[in-house]
């Protein structure tokens, strides 16, 4: 069984472990334990389950309730054409309002803010201690980049748009896959490209011209979006260099 597989089992595994002894999940489990992206994306899933089932248990029951479906068991009258399209709208309404509470929820839970973000980048910059891949053939890191699911459209910006390549690398932040390329600059610097996806993030930059700044670990920074990514570029002692390649 593989990840994806894996995945579409476990959408339906219910919280407190209450599936862990049936054995239609017991294979999707196993894999669960030694994948570790896979372990990720079920605690957010389970999270969401759990807001869904806490925001639903908020809805007011009327007392009565349980009594009229136990009726509606027993007897069900013939309707008229009007009483029919009325039961519709009601539930087509609540599949609606369900749906949107849905959306809400899961938005809530995956987004997190863009300074946490960047504050990871910043530490990440300053302890990178390898790539994956080595190679000045951008055509390749974009491929390798795509073979993995990890961001490969981005747009480079400026005069680093050009530079030649030195690899690239996959890193994982809460679940969302970042793609790093690096690209050679003058005396012998290397600029430091995360591209991630946009909406996993509150508060990021807004349009393409790049904020850039001097932070902690003697990093620099800029930072900047398009419609479905976010981009910064880190570079060490670099806030003259970053201005001068992208501004």
């Amino acid at each position: 069984m593989n990840r994806d597989e894996a995945k579409y089992i476990l959408r339906s595994y219910r919280l407190n472990g209450r599936d862990a002894d049936d054995r239609q999940f017991q294979a999707a489990l196993e894999v669960l334990k030694r994948d570790q992206e896979l372990r990720e994306w079920f605690s957010r899933e389970q999270v969401v389950d759990l807001k869904l089932s806490d925001a639903l248990r908020t809805f007011p029951v009327p007392p009565s309730l349980r009594r009229e479906l136990l009726a509606v068991c027993k007897v069900v009258p013939q309707r008229s054409w009007w009483q029919q399209n009325a039961w519709i709208s009601a539930a087509a309404a609540s599949l609606a309002l369900l749906a949107l509470l849905s959306v809400m929820v899961i938005r809530t839970v995956h987004q997190r803010p863009f300074a946490e973000f960047h504050s990871y980048i910043v530490e990440t910059a300053s302890k990178l201690d390898h790539l994956d891949i080595r190679t000045d053939d951008l055509a390749r890191v974009r491929e390798w980049l795509r073979e993995r699911r990890a961001p490969d459209d981005f747009t480079i910006p400026g005069q680093l748009n050009g530079k030649s390549s030195v690899g690239c690398r996959v890193l994982v932040w809460h679940g969302q896959k970042v793609s790093l390329v690096c690209f050679e600059i003058a005396n012998n610097k290397v600029a430091h490209l995360f591209v991630m996806d946009r909406s996993v993030l509150t508060n990021s930059p807004e349009g393409g011209v790049p904020n850039i700044q001097a932070v902690g670990n003697g990093i620099a920074t800029a930072a900047w979006s398009d419609s479905k990514r976010i981009y910064i570029v880190a570079l060490e002692q670099g806030e003259r260099d970053l201005r001068r390649l992208l501004l």
